[in-house]
């Protein structure tokens, strides 16, 4: 058998020079291209994770429980903790808004950025995300300033301490939120 292989080869010099050719160069283009695709496949995971954040899932209403058979689970590395406190009314704007907190892994894995001021390390302390900085009124909302929100039991005051990115229009939500169940915090 490999020696009627042989003969054809010897026989047909044109074709078998050819397709050894063909073989080499779609070998060649093979080492070649595949590096060039990893890289931008990297390359746009990079700059993904970097405007969108690094998490995979988001569960709303979830139990203790829950979160430590999510973190037990062998190919989960991290596992931030996002908290909605619910949504409240801003007295001064007549704005809703979806109060809650991001823990450090949250944050990190959300890159949660605080682009002026800092976040919140005292009690009555808010950082909200940089466009709510432009709610309605005479002038722009700055580091320093007074948030009264209304809550069941009367009109509590936060000093804004900061702002972060905005995230909520970046990320995926559930097609049908019920803001302070479901959606993401924005203070």
């Amino acid at each position: 058998m490999i020696k009627k292989a042989v003969s054809l080869l010897t026989y047909r010099k044109k074709s078998a020079v050819l397709v050894l050719l063909f073989i080499s160069v779609s070998i060649f283009l093979l080492q070649i291209i595949e590096p060039l695709f990893d890289s931008v496949s990297k390359k746009t995971f990079e700059e993904g994770t970097e405007a969108y954040g690094q998490h995979h899932a988001t569960f709303f209403n979830i139990t203790t429980e829950q979160i430590e058979q999510v973190r037990a689970y062998a190919m989960m590395d991290k596992v931030g903790i996002i908290e909605n406190y619910g949504v409240y009314t801003l007295t001064d704007y007549g704005q809703l808004l979806t109060f809650g907190h991001f823990d450090q892994e949250a944050q990190e894995l959300g890159k949660i950025r605080i682009v002026e001021g800092t976040l919140p390390k005292k009690q009555n302390e808010i950082a909200l995300e940089a466009h709510l900085g432009n709610l309605p009124s005479e002038q722009a909302l700055k580091v320093g300033d007074t948030l009264r929100v209304k809550t069941t039991s009367g009109d509590v005051s936060f000093t804004i301490c900061g702002f972060i990115e905005s995230y909520t229009g970046l990320w995926n939500s559930l097609d049908v939120q019920e803001p302070g169940v479901n959606d993401y915090p924005q203070c």
